[in-house]
């Protein structure tokens, strides 16, 4: 018998409520690739257990068990991938009172499990014993799992467990104390990272509704007006351009509220941080649509008032020069690192001919990388962030993000690229970059 060394669980939560996907065979081949990567493991990924609605978006799938079985709102069950045998079994909750409700649920038949493309789809009261038959009899067993927070209640012969970073993953300590917990997210993420070109034509399509979307915020931000009144014109633009929806309620936060990392705080906050927009201000637009349960993310800082005052203007365009510079080094093979690099050196470039204070504040916070920890290159697919690798490869998405802090005011930038072999494609076209092409952008309004 073929031993089993590990046991994966994957929990992971992101979205996925729209009408485009990719094609069955492709979610297919994405399982036959996990099990071929972990040939002796046994990997275990969970859906949704309860109904959860996000305000911005409606019910949210979580995005691994989505991209392993295509399965939008299916609530209370688990994908097992047998990676020795080559098999796959779905369990699900025929009994759980929001499969019920909802009737989200496929059903327990063989052409199911034929339209799937799994193996077979089982009750989730026959959970326990299979495993406990496919465990028989093996030794030193490890179990990777993955510390999402998650909740998991109702699967016959586990105890219940709910709270952040347990769930399916103490259920199974619990039952099977044996067992060493270890996660799955570096060996699906390096799956996820490369895009499939069904991928990249569903990405193309939310960042198009992005680059709607951020224009129209940024020709509604004026003094005087709430940021939430910005934020509902940006979240009305990605549906007038086709997208599903918004993959994050948008940021457009003025003043101190663009102060990164303040403006997380909005998350916990009941007006999301929502205040008067003030003459002289700058504004973070952050946005992202999304579409075929794929997002897109974009961004950039503008003045209030339409126009930058003249330290703000060189600033900025200081910040214009390194991003610049990055993306010219941006291709195959990149070490992030070397884009940074190539940050850096056009900052210090620049750093003789300026005048004003600020932006030679701005210069030597930018050279110093403990004092602008924020600037960053990630992933974005099924997430809005998802890791990156140290070396991009073609395929990947990235969203190339600077973004520092200078005498209490914020600034930021951000474009979706898609790596290619011989540099890369802005998959959020034509929007203003300079300060120049900002204003005259703001003014069309």
């Amino acid at each position: 018998m073929h031993k089993v060394r590990w046991i994966i669980v994957g929990l992971f939560c992101a979205p996925a409520l729209a009408t485009a996907q990719v094609s069955a065979g492709e979610i297919d081949a994405r399982r036959a690739a996990l099990m071929a990567k972990l040939p002796d493991a046994m990997v275990l990924v969970s859906a949704n257990w309860n109904i959860k609605h996000d305000a911005e978006m409606g019910f949210r799938q979580n995005a691994s068990f989505y991209y392993l079985t295509g399965l939008a709102n299916q609530i209370g069950a688990v994908l097992l991938l047998d990676g020795p045998r080559t098999e796959s079994t779905l369990f699900v909750a025929d009994d759980h009172p929001g499969v019920q409700f909802f009737n989200a649920t496929v059903r327990r038949t063989d052409s199911t499990a034929q339209s799937l493309g799994v193996t077979r789809v089982l009750n989730m009261d026959e959970f326990v014993s299979f495993v406990d038959r496919r465990l028989s009899g093996l030794r030193d067993i490890r179990v990777l799992v993955a510390s999402e927070p998650s909740l998991v209640s109702g699967v016959p012969g586990l105890r219940d467990f709910t709270g952040p970073g347990t769930g399916l993953r103490n259920a199974l300590s619990d039952q099977w104390p044996n067992l060493q917990l270890a996660p799955l997210q570096p060996a699906l993420y390096e799956l996820r990272a490369v895009k499939s070109s069904a991928e990249i034509d569903l990405m193309r399509e939310a960042s198009r509704a992005a680059v709607e979307a951020l224009t129209a915020g940024l020709r509604a931000v004026a003094p005087g007006k709430q940021q939430r009144e910005v934020e509902v014109d940006i979240m009305a633009a990605c549906l007038r351009a086709g997208a599903d929806g918004v993959s994050w309620w948008p940021w457009a936060q003025t003043g101190p509220n663009a102060v990164f990392p303040k403006t997380f705080a909005s998350f916990a906050d009941y007006q999301h941080l929502n205040r008067v927009m003030q003459d002289g201000e700058l504004a973070r637009l952050d946005v992202g649509c999304e579409y075929g349960h794929y997002q897109s993310d974009v961004g950039r800082t503008v003045p209030v008032s339409g126009r930058w005052t003249a330290p703000q203007r060189e600033t900025w365009n200081l910040l214009i020069a390194g991003y610049t510079a990055g993306l010219g080094v941006l291709r195959d093979g990149t070490h992030v690192d070397s884009v940074r690099s190539a940050f850096d050196e056009a900052i210090r470039r620049r750093q003789p001919e300026l005048q004003t204070e600020l932006a030679i504040a701005a210069a030597a916070i930018l050279l110093d990388h403990n004092q602008s920890p924020f600037w960053q290159l990630h992933g974005v697919g099924l997430e809005s962030a998802e890791p990156v690798a140290p070396v991009l490869r073609a395929g990947m998405v990235v969203a190339f993000e600077p973004m520092f802090v200078v005498e209490s005011q914020g600034f930021y930038l951000e474009d979706l690229l898609l790596v290619t072999q011989n540099g890369y494609e802005v998959l959020t076209p034509n929007l203003p970059n300079t300060a120049r092409e900002i204003e005259e952008a703001m003014l069309s309004r």
